[in-house]
């Protein structure tokens, strides 16, 4: 595989669809689940980091 074929497979590109996903999030005192399906056709911002104090 070349570097071009291996970005290709690892970023999505602006315009293309977005891989399905389904995570737990925190909002207004209460987690629930949110998926990618539920918000199919809406304008949001994922927004996640692994753990507070990661090291990068």
């Amino acid at each position: 595989m070349n570097a071009s074929a291996a970005a290709e497979t690892r970023f999505p590109l602006v315009g293309n669809p977005a891989p399905v996903w389904k995570a737990i999030g925190y909002l207004e005192g209460e987690y629930r689940e949110y998926s990618s399906e539920e918000l199919h056709g809406k304008w949001y911002m994922l927004f996640f980091y692994p753990n507070d104090f990661t090291p990068i």
